[in-house]
């Protein structure tokens, strides 16, 4: 069992400004920008004993889906159960340690939004 968080890429937006060809790269950029911002953060707040869940984070996206998507798993066999396992680390690092990760970045995502909005307006203006 992995712990796993996907991230969708809009397809409201896509239907909305129809040229998937002129969206495709600057939401790929927001994805890659969202999904390494999560993995960034899931490893800083994952609890540390041997280092093994710590190291074992890792992301992708997806650029052929639709939607496009980004994601964020740890295939290590206890990092799910420790997530909800309500345990406090003796160590470094927080429990739950995914959540914290996808929270921080739903509090700073208003920045990333706008940067992909001006992303889009260059690409139309070209």
């Amino acid at each position: 069992m992995q712990l796993q968080i996907e991230i969708k890429g809009d397809e409201a937006l896509s239907k909305k400004l129809k040229d998937e060809k002129k969206i495709k790269n600057p939401l790929a950029k927001f994805l890659e920008l969202a999904q390494k911002i999560v993995t960034n953060q899931a490893k800083e707040f994952s609890p540390v004993d041997t280092g093994f869940l710590r190291a074992s984070w890792s992301g992708h996206i997806n650029t052929e889906a639709k939607p496009m998507t980004a994601v964020v798993t740890n295939r290590i066999k206890y990092a799910m159960p420790l997530e909800n396992s309500g345990f406090s680390p003796r160590g470094v690092g927080r429990i739950p340690f995914l959540r914290p990760a996808v929270e921080y970045f739903l509090k700073t995502k208003d920045k990333y939004f706008k940067e992909l909005g001006k992303s889009i307006e260059q690409e139309y203006q070209k």
